[in-house]
């Protein structure tokens, strides 16, 4: 078994793979690529793989290389305009604007001339303005999965979008009720929102989408992110909105989105995967898959593969939480786990709500540091674009770890030019954190900032899928969550030295997907849980045995 890549994969042969051991027993290993099945106690001998070629190609064709039809591309920007917009403006919108909004809260504070707060208590409820946003993605998160099961994909994005109206009223009527409070309350709500967005925007991407298509489509995700997170900091500028007036409207504006969404999606189809195995309807799935991919003749065969899903679940017990811990899912659980601590412990975030006062501290002025943070922007557009061409050439595997070595990378020379520009005569080394924090963001477009959210879909079947992304999430807005609110502290007691515990967590993130992270490009479903059933079984052979199997795959 290949070390760079643990799911035995060919591209000659990605459909259907027949194993046969020659052996006294007479056990058959795997009749196709979904699962291996050891029944015999122990097996002997050596073993041959005899791909079915003709069928392969006919089936990788018709599956693999499908196209999409004008509605398919309608019901993306549709989708990612109520979801993926919200979210990444959400992330942007306060960095530039941040030194505005907490004088305001200053001056709120501020009776017949004098504070009625300490300095440091302002920082700490800043610290809560930008962590409730995380605490709200973290509590819709955690149960999105269920949402989106009981009440569809298209109609349970609807409906969330009233709360994404809500926090936008709640925060845009500080500028009347001059209680600030209720920016925090709002922001609260806009990250509920914003949560659920995270777990339905990926799911209903990757389920419309066909094989060929995924990995960019789910990269489109990322990019609209990042383009919303861009615009939300050139607003922030004091040219603009960034003044104690007019903030008020860049809490406000990502409501115009959120109703196109409503007009747009309402026209869309539902998820045909959802429609099939979830509501039962089979005939409104094929209507969804024509409407989605045209004539072509993946259709057939997309339709086979959710009957083959619905005929595996039918035959095994509904799937409790206990059971994503306790059965071959627990493997797969983890290593999506881990992609999502790796994308928000990994120190992004860090750089994104606080770019601003890094580029102060590495003796930019204000306004040079605005424009600096826009800039790099500007770079997570471009790098994201790079990663929608090459996901479907490289992998998402290979993606996801060159883009976590280029982060760790950056991050020690970042610390290193942060320790040298005090040293006389090296004070330009400034300008090296810019460039060093500007490659940082590029890595993590590259790979770490889209796979994360599409791929924990690609690894689980339909009947544990919703316990996965919710825990997923819930992960990854809970290391959000920690992050903004603790990095503060961090840079307050480890000064310069404040990045090197997200090099470590990297190094490890990394280290244990090398190791355990299937590739996922032009795999079905079946074919990455067949593989992770095929491990689980594997580990719980006996010693000998298990080193047998190792010598012939």
């Amino acid at each position: 078994m290949s070390e760079k890549d643990p799911l035995l994969s060919n591209p000659a042969d990605p459909v259907k793979v027949k194993v046969v051991t020659n052996t006294n027993r007479g056990v058959t290993i795997g009749e196709s690529s979904t699962a291996i099945n050891y029944s015999a106690p122990q097996f002997t001998g050596t073993a041959r793989k005899k791909v079915e070629t003709d069928q392969a190609r006919n089936l990788y064709t018709n599956y693999f290389q499908t196209k999409g039809s004008s509605t398919l591309f309608i019901s993306i920007f549709s989708c990612v305009l109520g979801t993926s917009f919200a979210f990444g403006y959400g992330l942007g919108c306060l960095n530039t604007s941040a030194e505005v909004i907490q004088n305001a809260y200053s001056d709120h504070f501020t009776v017949n001339g004098k504070h009625t707060i300490a300095p440091g208590e302002i920082t700490l409820l800043w610290s809560f303005t930008v962590s409730a946003f995380c605490l709200g993605g973290m509590i819709s998160g955690s149960i999105g999965g269920f949402i989106a099961d009981s009440f569809g994909r298209r109609r349970s994005m609807l409906f969330m979008n009233i709360f994404h109206i809500i926090a936008v009223a709640l925060m845009v009527s500080s500028k009347w009720t001059k209680v600030f409070e209720v920016i925090i309350v709002g922001r609260l709500v806009y990250g509920f929102f914003c949560g659920y967005a995270t777990v339905i925007c990926p799911l209903y991407l990757n389920e419309i989408s066909p094989s060929s298509l995924r990995g960019s489509v789910g990269t489109v995700n990322q990019l609209v992110i990042t383009m919303s997170l861009a615009l939300g900091q050139v607003l922030g500028l004091p040219q603009l909105l960034g003044t104690e007036k007019l903030f008020y409207f860049i809490l406000g504006l990502s409501v115009v989105p959120a109703i196109l969404h409503w007009f747009l999606m309402g026209w869309c189809p539902e998820s045909p995967f959802w429609l099939y195995l979830f509501k039962k309807d089979k005939e409104g799935a094929r209507i969804a898959l024509q409407r989605l991919r045209g004539d072509s003749s993946s259709i057939e065969t997309e339709l086979e593969e959710f009957a083959h899903m619905e005929q595996e679940s039918a035959n095994e017990k509904k799937v409790s939480l206990k059971d994503m811990f306790t059965t071959y899912r627990r493997r797969p659980l983890l290593v999506a786990a881990v992609m999502h601590f790796s994308q928000q412990l990994g120190g992004v975030n860090a750089v994104i709500y606080y770019s601003t006062d890094i580029f102060k501290s590495a003796h930019l002025s204000s306004s040079n540091a605005q424009y600096a943070t826009i800039g790099l922007g500007a770079i997570l557009i471009g790098m994201t674009f790079v990663s929608l061409v090459l996901i479907e050439r490289l992998g998402r595997r290979t993606l996801h770890l060159h883009g976590l070595l280029g982060m760790f990378i950056c991050l020690a020379l970042l610390t290193a030019s942060y320790l040298l520009e005090d040293i006389s005569g090296l004070s330009f080394m400034s300008y090296f954190c810019i460039v060093f924090v500007a490659l940082y963001l590029a890595m993590f477009s590259i790979g770490p900032g889209a796979i994360p959210w599409f791929y924990t879909s690609e690894v689980f079947d339909h009947g544990s899928v919703k316990w996965a992304i919710s825990i997923a999430t819930f992960v990854n807005w809970l290391s959000n969550f920690t992050v903004g609110l603790v990095f503060p502290q961090m840079q307050a007691g480890m000064g310069k030295y404040a990045f090197m515990p997200f090099m470590v967590l990297i190094a490890i993130f990394g280290i244990y997907l090398y190791k355990t992270a299937p590739e996922t490009k032009n795999k079905s479903t079946m074919q990455v849980t067949g593989y992770f059933r095929s491990v689980h079984s594997i580990a719980n052979l006996p010693t000998e045995e298990r080193r047998l199997y190792q010598t012939f795959t």
